[in-house]
C-alpha cells in the first residue's frame, strides 16, 4: 500500500508570527535597507499609497526604502496598536523623523532640519515566512504641512 501527504497548507502560528513582526521592526530600527529588504518576497509589492506608485521587487523595494532612510536618516516608528493574525499584521504607528536633505514638490521646497510626526498604518501580508505585500497609509497632508509644504 502507498500513501502520499499533501504538502502542508497549515499557516504559521501566531507566536511565529509574532516572532517575524519583531524580527521585522528590529531591521526597520537598524536603518539599514539592506537589513529590511530580505524580509520581503522577490515578487513582493510595497505600496506608499496617497504617495508613490505602487512598487514591485525586492530590489525596487530596497531602494524604495533606502531613499526615504536617506531623507529621514533618524525615521522612527511607535507602535500605537498592533494585530498579528495567521496571514500578517495590520499595525497603527506613529512616524517621526527629520528631514535631512532638501525636497522639493510642486514648486515648494523643505530644508533640512524639518521634523514630521505623522500617523500610518501598515496593512502586511505574509507567505511562506516572507512579506509578499506591503500597504502603508500615511497621513502626508499632515507630514506636508508640518514640513512647510502645503
Amino acid at each position: 500500500m502507498t500513501t502520499s501527504s499533501a504538502p502542508s497548507t497549515a499557516a504559521p502560528d501566531l507566536e511565529e508570527m509574532q516572532d517575524l513582526f519583531d524580527r521585522y521592526g528590529d531591521a526597520w530600527a537598524s536603518r539599514d535597507a539592506s537589513q529590511i529588504a530580505p524580509f520581503h518576497a522577490e515578487d513582493g509589492i510595497f505600496h506608499l499609497h496617497a504617495a508613490a506608485p505602487e512598487i514591485r521587487g525586492r530590489e525596487m523595494i530596497e531602494a524604495a526604502f533606502a531613499g526615504f532612510l536617506a531623507q529621514f536618516p533618524d525615521l522612527t516608528f511607535t507602535s500605537q496598536q498592533t494585530l498579528v493574525a495567521d496571514w500578517g499584521w495590520t499595525v497603527r504607528w506613529t512616524m517621526s523623523g527629520t528631514l535631512a536633505q532638501p525636497l522639493e514638490l510642486g514648486g515648494a521646497s523643505a530644508e533640512p532640519g524639518g521634523r514630521i510626526e505623522i500617523d500610518a498604518v501598515d496593512v502586511i501580508t505574509v507567505e511562506d515566512g516572507v512579506l509578499t505585500a506591503k500597504h502603508t497609509y500615511v497621513d502626508w497632508a499632515a507630514g506636508l504641512q508640518q514640513l512647510g509644504l502645503s
